[in-house]
């Protein structure tokens, strides 16, 4: 922990689940780093800066959490890494589809870059995740 103008801030990061009432959270996780909450943003991830589909994301919320600040983003913020995972589904699977067929899903190991919530969109137009999938639905 360390003390900023008088205010504890601790420094370690902690993930959060929603309450199950919340069913569009259910399954999902947050990052939050003493006060503040982070999302991830397409920008961010690798190989995805141009697409702004975030579906496929999710986070390993067993490992751990590395955090860094970077002088250089957003003229200087607190940046977060996790391991995660990039699906991509067959782009000939259609919107609806049988539940007995099989999705030959390819699931792709990768580093979530986690930037502060209030940060967001400052960059151009941008689509971005508070509550990260944990586990496929």
């Amino acid at each position: 922990m360390w003390e900023w103008n008088s205010v504890i801030v601790s420094s370690s990061t902690r993930l959060l689940k929603a309450n199950p009432a919340v069913t569009e959270d259910r399954g999902r996780v947050a990052f939050q780093r003493g006060p503040i909450v982070f999302c991830i943003e397409h920008l961010d991830q690798p190989g995805h800066e141009h697409d702004m589909n975030m579906a496929g994301y999710m986070v390993h919320a067993d490992a751990s959490t590395t955090s860094h600040f970077d002088p250089n983003l957003l003229n200087g913020v607190m940046v977060l890494d996790h391991p995660g995972s990039i699906s991509r589904m067959p782009a000939d699977l259609g919107l609806y589809y049988p539940e007995t067929e099989k999705e030959a899903v390819q699931e792709e190991p990768t580093t979530l870059k986690l930037i502060p919530y209030y940060a967001w969109a400052n960059r151009g137009p941008a689509s971005m995740q508070v509550w990260i999938p944990s586990s496929r639905a």
